[in-house]
C-alpha cells in the first residue's frame, strides 16, 4: 500500500523555505472506533525507529582506504559540520538544497581541510572523492531500515488503538527510500518530514505545527488541542528539550529498553497525579514537561481557529530564541490559588505575573491586548508609553513570532506575551482588580449567524474582563463590522459597573494606531467604530 505523505505539504509552486500550508489529506485510515484515550505518541525516525548510523555511513564512503580514527573524525566534521545551525546537511534535511549542492559543499570542505593525519595514498583517494559523494549520499536512503524490536513495539501500540505520529528531520531522497517500508508506516496515523515544511528540529515552529496538525487530525467538536497529551521520543537531547518547552512530555531515546522503562515511569507518574520528583524522573530518561495545560477536558466554544499561515525564518528564529525571555507559559494555578470572578481585590502578591517583567515594572499599570495579530498596534502603543506593563495574548504562531521580533527590535522590555486562549488566561492567571486596561482591536466578527456564539465579546467574557479591571480601568474595542459593533455596544452597556465614555461609539483615541485591518476595512467602505468603557 502506498501512502501520500506527509500531513503537511508545500503550496504548489512555492519553495519550502518561504511558505507551507496545512494539507491534512489524512493519508491513513481513521480507526473504525473512536480513540478512547487522549495520548499522542510522536516518534523520531532515524536513530529511533529506523537505523541511522552516521559513522558507519562515513566508513562506507572511505571503504577503499585504511580509515584511522582521525580520518573518520575529520571526514565526519567536513560532512556534517557538527550539525551547526548553518550546516548545509541541515539545509538538505529541510529541503532547501539538493544532493548536488550538498556534494559540492562537502567536496570543497574536504579540499580545504587540513588533514595532516592522512598518508599520501589516502590524500590522493580523498582528492578523487568528488565523483563518489553524490552517489554515496543517495545510497544512504537504502540503509534506513526499520529496527525490528521497535517496529514490534509501535505495532503493539497501534493495535491497542494508540494515536502514533512521526516527526523526522529527513531529506527528500531519503523519504523516497523509507516510504517503501509499509510495515512501518501502517502504524502511523500521519507525520511530518522536515523536507516538506522547510523547518527542522529543534525549531520550535516545527513543534508548533506538528502539535496543531496532529491534534487537528484527532480532535472533534468536543475536543481541543489542550485535550491531548503528547509523548515525544527522540535520540537527540536538544530536540527533546525543545518539545518540552512547548509542554510535550519528552523521552530521550537511548535504546528500546530504556525508552519503554521511561514511558512506564511517565505513565505511572501521571497516575500518581504528577507528584513525582522531577530529578528522579529525569534520571529515567523522561524530561518532565512544564505545567502548561489544564488537566481537565475543555468543551467550551472558542472564539478563534488556529489557521496555517506563513512562518518566516525570522519569526521561526524569534520563537526559538526570544520566547524564553518574553513568552509567559500558561499555567493552571493550584486549587488553593485558583482565581474566580468573585475574587477579592488583589494585593501586590496576588499579581503573580509581575515577576515576569523587570523589577522596575512590577508596580506599573497592566494593559492587556487580546488578539494582537502581527503585533503592529501593540508595539506602537507600547513604544509610545514605557510607563506601563503590556501583555499581549494570542494563539497564532506567526503573529507571536512577529511580535517577538518587534519586542527585540524596539527594545520593548516592558512587553510580555502569552500564547494561549485569552478566556483561559484571564480566568486562571489574571488576578481580580489588577488590570488597568484591555485593548481588543478588530477581533474576528464571525459574521454568520450560526457562528455568533464564537464571538469574543459576549456577556460572560465582558463580565470576566470587568472583574479583572481596577476601578477606573477601561475596555477599548474597535471593529469595522457594523453588526458586531452594535452587538459590542449592547453587551458592554449591559454590564453593571461599566460606563460608556461616549453617547454611543467613541472617536478613535490618539493612542490607537491605524491597523492593517482598519485600513483594509476602510478601503472596502466599512465604518470603523471604537468603543471605550470605564469601570466605575
Amino acid at each position: 500500500m502506498s501512502h501520500e505523505l506527509p500531513v503537511l505539504a508545500h503550496q504548489k509552486g512555492h519553495s519550502p523555505s518561504n511558505t507551507y500550508v496545512y494539507c491534512i489529506d489524512l493519508w491513513t485510515r481513521r480507526l473504525k472506533t473512536p480513540i478512547g484515550n487522549q495520548r499522542i505518541f510522536v516518534f523520531d525516525l532515524g536513530g529511533v525507529l529506523v537505523e541511522w548510523q552516521p559513522r558507519a555511513a562515513i566508513e562506507r564512503l572511505l571503504k577503499d582506504i585504511v580509515a584511522t580514527e582521525a580520518i573518520v573524525e575529520a571526514v565526519m566534521t567536513c560532512v556534517f559540520q557538527g550539525h551547526q545551525k548553518d550546516a548545509d546537511w541541515l539545509a538538505f534535511d529541510a529541503g532547501l538544497i539538493d544532493i548536488d549542492t550538498l556534494s559540492r559543499g562537502i567536496s570543497q570542505r574536504l579540499k580545504n581541510a587540513s588533514l595532516r593525519c592522512l598518508d599520501k595514498t589516502s590524500s590522493m583517494y580523498l582528492d578523487g572523492l568528488d565523483a563518489r559523494i553524490a552517489p554515496w549520499i543517495e545510497s544512504i536512503g537504502d540503509s534506513l531500515i526499520p529496527r525490528q524490536r521497535e517496529l514490534s513495539w509501535i505495532s503493539d501500540l497501534h493495535q491497542r488503538g494508540e494515536a502514533i505520529f512521526f516527526l523526522s528531520n529527513m531529506p527528500a531522497p531519503f523519504v523516497t527510500a523509507i516510504r517503501k517500508h509499509n510495515d512501518l508506516f501502517d502504524c502511523f496515523k500521519g507525520g511530518i518530514f522536515s523536507c516538506d515544511v522547510g523547518l527542522i528540529k529543534p525549531d520550535l515552529a516545527l513543534f508548533q505545527l506538528a502539535k496543531h496538525a496532529f491534534c487537528r487530525f484527532l480532535r472533534s467538536d468536543t475536543r481541543t488541542d489542550a485535550d491531548f497529551e503528547i509523548i515525544f521520543f527522540d535520540d537527540v537531547l536538544v530536540n527533546v528539550q525543545a518539545a518540552c518547552r512547548l509542554g510535550w512530555h519528552g523521552i530521550h531515546y537511548q535504546g528500546i529498553d530504556k525508552a519503554q522503562a521511561s514511558l512506564g515511569e511517565l505513565l505511572q507518574d501521571n497516575q500518581r497525579g504528577n507528584n513525582a520528583n522531577p530529578i528522579e524522573l529525569a534520571a529515567t530518561g523522561v524530561i518532565p514537561s512544564p505545567p502548561c495545560r489544564p488537566p481537565h477536558r475543555d468543551r467550551s466554544v472558542r472564539s478563534f481557529v488556529i489557521r496555517a499561515g506563513r512562518m518566516g525564518s525570522g519569526q521561526s528564529k524569534a520563537l526559538e530564541t526570544l520566547a524564553p525571555r518574553y513568552l509567559i507559559p500558561f499555567e493552571v494555578p493550584a486549587e488553593k490559588d485558583r482565581i474566580g470572578p468573585s475574587a477579592q481585590a488583589s494585593t501586590p502578591e496576588d499579581d503573580k505575573l509581575a515577576s515576569y517583567w523587570p523589577t522596575k515594572y512590577h508596580d506599573a499599570p497592566l494593559i492587556i491586548e487580546i488578539g494582537f495579530g502581527m503585533g503592529d498596534a501593540l508595539a506602537t502603543i507600547a513604544g509610545q508609553d514605557r510607563s506601563k506593563r503590556y501583555l499581549g495574548i494570542d494563539v497564532h504562531p506567526p503573529g507571536v513570532g512577529s511580535m517577538l521580533q518587534l519586542i527585540e527590535r524596539h527594545n520593548l522590555d516592558h512587553v510580555r506575551l502569552i500564547q494561549y486562549d485569552a478566556v483561559k488566561v484571564l480566568s486562571q492567571m489574571i488576578a481580580a482588580h489588577s488590570v488597568a486596561g484591555f485593548h481588543i482591536y478588530f477581533p474576528d466578527p464571525w459574521p454568520k449567524k450560526r457562528h455568533h456564539k464564537r464571538r469574543l465579546i459576549q456577556r460572560d467574557f465582558v463580565k470576566l474582563m470587568a472583574s479583572r479591571l481596577k476601578v477606573g480601568g477601561y475596555i477599548h474595542c474597535a471593529t469595522d463590522w457594523e453588526p458586531y459593533a452594535q452587538s459590542m455596544l449592547e453587551v458592554l452597556s449591559a454590564e453593571s459597573g461599566l460606563a460608556n465614555l461616549a453617547s454611543g461609539y467613541h472617536e478613535r483615541p490618539e493612542w490607537r494606531p491605524m491597523t492593517k485591518f482598519e485600513a483594509r476595512g476602510l478601503s472596502l467602505g466599512h465604518t470603523v467604530n471604537d468603543l471605550l468603557f470605564r469601570k466605575q
